[in-house]
C-alpha cells in the first residue's frame, strides 16, 4: 500500500481502466501499478468508478470509441498525464461533462470552469519508481524535517527547468530580485534540493506544463507553505482547507505582504494528513454517492 499520493496511483482504486499497456511506461521508467484489462463498456455497473488516461479524453479516443456504449450511472478518474483539461483538446472534454450518465468527474488538471460534477484532485509526488516518488525516501524526508516555526522568515525559490513553461525564465529573474527570496540557480541533488527546502517557511513554485506541479506538495512534505499563483488548482487546496498561498500576480509579492506571510498560521496537522493517499481515496468514496467499498 502506498503511503504518499503519487502520479500514477489512480487506476488502483478504479472498477474499469481505460489506460496504456505496460510496456508504454516500462519505456517511460515506471511501473504501472495495476494489471487491469481496459475497459468493456457494457460491463459497467451502477456507480462504478472508471479510470481513463487524460490523453484518452484530449484526442477524443473515450468519447468516440466507448462512451456512448456506457448505459449505467458512473464515476470517472482521470489523470497520469501533463495534459490540462480544457487547455489542450480545447472543448472536447465537453462531451464527457454533459453525458447524461457520468455522476462525478475525479480529475488532476482539470478545466477552469465551475461545476458540481468535477472534483479536483492533486498529481502529488512522481511514480513511486522514480527518486523523486519513493516512498521510504518520502517518508524519512517528513520524519525528519524542521517544524514550520522553526525555519527562516525567508522564501525559497528552488531551480525551475524553463524548458516545461517559457514564461518560467523572465519569473526567475524577477523574483530572484526580492531581498527575502532566496534563489537556487543550479539544479541540485534531490537530497541537497529537500534539505534546501527544509530551510525555509515559504517555497515558490511555479507552473510547468499543466498547473499543477510536484513542488506544492515536496514543500508541504517538510512542512513548509507553498506560493502559487491563483489557477484552478487552488481548488484543490481550498476544498482541504489547506495552508498555502495563492497569489493574483507575482508582483504582490512585496515587501508587505511577505511581512503579512509572517503572521500567518500554519495547520502542520491538515498539511500533512492531505499528502496521505488513504485520506484522498477516503475523500474520493465519500464523494461518489457516499460510496464506502
Amino acid at each position: 500500500m502506498l503511503k504518499y499520493i503519487c502520479y500514477n496511483w489512480m487506476p488502483t482504486i478504479a472498477d474499469h481502466v481505460l489506460d496504456y499497456d505496460e510496456a508504454y511506461y516500462n519505456s517511460a521508467g515506471v511501473e504501472r501499478l495495476h494489471n487491469k484489462k481496459n475497459l468493456n463498456p457494457y460491463e459497467v455497473r451502477d456507480n462504478d468508478l472508471i479510470f481513463v488516461k487524460t490523453d484518452f479524453i484530449v484526442n477524443g479516443f473515450f468519447q468516440k470509441n466507448y462512451l456512448d456504449k456506457i448505459f449505467r450511472s458512473f464515476n470517472l478518474i482521470t489523470g497520469i498525464s501533463s495534459y490540462n483539461l480544457g487547455r489542450d483538446g480545447g472543448d472536447i472534454y465537453k462531451q464527457v461533462l454533459d453525458h447524461p450518465f457520468l455522476n462525478k468527474w475525479i480529475c488532476t488538471n482539470p478545466p477552469d470552469i465551475e461545476n458540481d460534477k468535477i472534483i479536483p484532485i492533486p498529481i502529488g509526488f512522481q511514480e513511486p519508481q522514480r527518486p523523486g516518488g519513493n516512498q521510504q525516501f518520502l517518508n524519512t524526508v517528513q520524519e525528519n524535517c524542521t517544524p514550520f516555526e522553526k525555519k527562516e522568515n525567508l522564501i525559497f525559490l528552488p531551480y525551475h527547468d524553463i524548458s516545461t513553461n517559457p514564461k518560467r525564465k523572465q519569473l526567475v529573474e524577477y523574483l530572484s530580485d526580492l531581498p527575502f527570496v532566496v534563489t537556487q540557480k543550479t539544479k541540485q541533488s534531490l537530497q541537497d534540493y529537500y534539505d534546501s527546502m527544509n530551510k525555509y517557511k515559504f517555497i515558490i513554485g511555479l507552473e510547468g506544463r499543466g498547473p499543477d506541479i510536484h513542488r506544492n506538495y515536496e514543500a508541504m512534505l517538510v512542512e513548509s507553505v507553498p506560493i502559487n499563483i491563483k489557477n484552478i488548482i487552488q481548488k484543490v487546496f481550498q476544498q482541504h482547507n489547506l495552508t498555502t498561498i495563492f497569489l493574483d500576480s507575482w508582483k504582490d509579492l512585496d515587501e508587505k505582504y511577505f511581512n503579512k506571510m509572517l503572521n500567518m498560521n500554519y495547520n502542520k496537522s491538515k498539511n500533512r494528513s492531505f499528502l496521505n493517499l488513504e485520506n484522498h481515496i477516503n475523500f474520493i468514496k465519500g464523494n461518489i454517492h457516499g460510496r464506502s467499498n
